[in-house]
């Protein structure tokens, strides 16, 4: 299990580096985590991988669309 850890890990932390495999790594780790849950018997933790699931699709889906570098904000020097 220490695998789906690192994996989903490493996919959040591409997501957050605008990286677009990321978000299938979550998603990855989302799937594994979830009969993992079911199979030991702990709906709680079923539940919080669902939970997390939601909350990444819903930050794919806002961040979709978007140029993958940020815009840089052009300053005015001049005083």
């Amino acid at each position: 299990m220490i695998l789906v850890i690192l994996v989903g890990m490493a996919g959040l932390w591409l997501a957050g580096n605008w990286q677009p495999v990321g978000w299938t790594l979550v998603a990855v780790a989302c799937l594994l985590w979830l009969p993992y849950a079911l199979a030991a018997g702990q709906p709680g933790f079923a539940l919080a991988v669902a939970a997390f699931a939601a909350v990444s699709l819903r930050n794919h889906r806002k961040a979709h669309g978007r140029p993958i570098w940020p815009r840089r904000v052009r300053v005015d020097r001049r005083r």
